[in-house]
């Protein structure tokens, strides 16, 4: 399904770094902690989410080259959007850190057969209840576990 509207994003990196590894394979290990804010009004960029996340890295290539690539899955329509963001500190070896996603609002989907234009309200329909999948790959194409937010409440009214 093709998406009216792009969601947004920030990438916000908090660097409280270890340098043991989380062992095993070279793939990154990612850990959900928490959603600030589960509730959001409709429209591009009227609200915001904040995804809190930790990862670990056992080679220090997460970034593949001081990028962080992440994506982000709609599971209202399963619609991916991969993410790269310059980050600046460079990581060693067994690296772990947490970082925070601001995801700004975007448009209720409504049934197709309803013809309503996107972020219009109508109050015959309910807000949009959903959750994220996020995952990230690291510099050799290792993909991270997959990890999926709390429900998520979109008022399309």
């Amino acid at each position: 399904m093709n998406k009216i509207a792009k969601i947004g994003f920030l990438l916000l990196m908090i660097y409280s770094c270890s340098d043991d590894g989380p062992g095993g394979n070279n793939a990154p290990v990612l850990t959900y902690l928490g959603l600030f804010n589960d509730t959001m009004r409709q429209g591009i960029g009227q609200d915001t989410v904040v995804v809190v996340l930790a990862f670990e890295d056992t080679d220090g290539d997460i970034l593949g080259g001081n990028v962080m690539n992440i994506s982000l899955i709609d599971n209202r329509d399963g619609t991916v959007e991969p993410l790269s963001f310059p980050v600046l500190p460079e990581l060693k070896q067994g690296q772990r850190g947490q970082f925070q996603m601001v995801i700004l609002s975007t448009c209720c989907i409504f049934p197709p057969d309803q013809n309503i234009p996107a972020c219009e309200s109508d109050p015959s329909f309910p807000p949009n209840q959903y959750t994220y999948d996020i995952y990230i790959e690291d510099g050799a194409g290792n993909r991270s576990n997959t990890v999926t937010t709390d429900v998520i409440t979109l008022l399309c009214n």
